[in-house]
């Protein structure tokens, strides 16, 4: 009889995405329960004043990505990369890590920290690769809007 998973895709059989998303914090709990608060996927800046200017400055800001993979048929050592992708379409890796999978429900969790520089208002993408191969991305779109008042000089977006 012909194994089922000869010709099975890549990832068909684990691991699996349990969740991934950005949140402004993660919280662990006495037990070792890590809680997540205000998951996000935007960045609203805002710029006012008689001189806001009308293309968005690079706004820098500490994100939290939180990536929980379960094994299924998995096994061993893999190589975990997290890239970003631009609007303009260009990528940069941000880290890169191995992880175990021990198999069936035990799960994999990276839970990153990342300074990220965003030059422009757009879509960007954080992606997320096992063994090179991308197994799901979380989407952060950054908006840019300006008010013209009269009165001080324009305040930058925080």
């Amino acid at each position: 009889m012909p194994d089922d998973n000869q010709n099975a895709s890549p990832f068909e059989t684990g691991p699996f995405v349990k969740a991934a998303f950005i949140c402004e914090r993660m919280l662990e709990e006495r037990d070792g329960v890590p809680s997540f608060i205000r998951v996000v996927d935007r960045l609203q800046a805002a710029t006012q004043g008689p001189s806001a200017p009308s293309e968005m400055p690079p706004i820098t800001q500490i994100v939290t990505l939180v990536v929980c993979l379960v094994a299924g048929e998995a096994r061993g050592s893999s190589d975990i990369l997290i890239r970003i992708e631009y609007p303009s379409g260009l990528s940069k890796d941000l880290v890169a890590q191995r992880a175990r999978f021990a198999g069936e429900e035990m799960a994999v969790n990276i839970i990153g920290q990342f300074q990220i520089t965003f030059p422009i208002a757009g879509l960007y993408w954080l992606d997320i690769l096992v063994d090179g191969r991308r197994i799901t991305r979380v989407p952060y779109r950054v908006e840019y809007t300006r008010t013209m008042t009269a009165g001080p000089p324009a305040v930058p977006p925080q």
